[in-house]
């Protein structure tokens, strides 16, 4: 007699892995200070001269300038900044950021900062945003070209006011 053949077991598929999505994008901003001048609006505190509704939480350094080790919390977002070099020997001055928001992104912002003409900065911005899952990938899709160009326009005039004013 025949041994029965036990009916096909179908195993359960995996989920496939998650993938995540990244976009990066950058901006020339002219602006209107010498890049030691323009550094210091460029700190977690600095940036309250210029940018609307920015209040960070700074957590390191306790007291004193900020810099490259600083790291400050906003709104479910902690930043750290990563680099900061102040300009020497031809080198331009970097500034660069990385920040974490839980359950969304992971963005690094790279700034390079050259003189130009007569006391100005050539300020390079360069954004690039990383999702953490789904809804982080939709965060970063809704990150567009022409919609970055606006938020960096909007920054070069907002600071370049800021820097007037000093």
């Amino acid at each position: 007699m025949p041994i029965p053949t036990p009916p096909a077991h179908h195993a359960p598929q995996p989920t496939p892995p998650f993938k995540a999505r990244t976009r990066s994008f950058e901006y020339a901003q002219h602006l209107a200070a010498r890049p030691v001048d323009v550094m210091p609006f460029l700190t977690a505190t600095g940036e309250r001269a210029w940018a609307k509704d920015w209040n960070p939480l700074v957590l390191l350094p306790e007291s004193g300038p900020e810099g490259e080790g600083a790291v400050f919390t906003t709104p479910d977002t902690c930043w750290v900044c990563t680099e900061f070099s102040a300009p020497e020997a031809g080198r331009p001055a970097r500034i660069t950021y990385a920040h974490f928001t839980p359950g969304r992104d992971v963005t690094t912002i790279h700034i390079t900062l050259e003189p130009e003409g007569r006391g100005g900065t050539l300020a390079r911005i360069r954004y690039a945003w990383t999702g953490l899952d789904p809804e982080g990938n939709a965060f970063v899709a809704q990150h567009t070209p022409a919609r970055f160009a606006r938020d960096m326009r909007d920054w070069e005039t907002a600071l370049n006011a800021a820097l007037k004013r000093r």
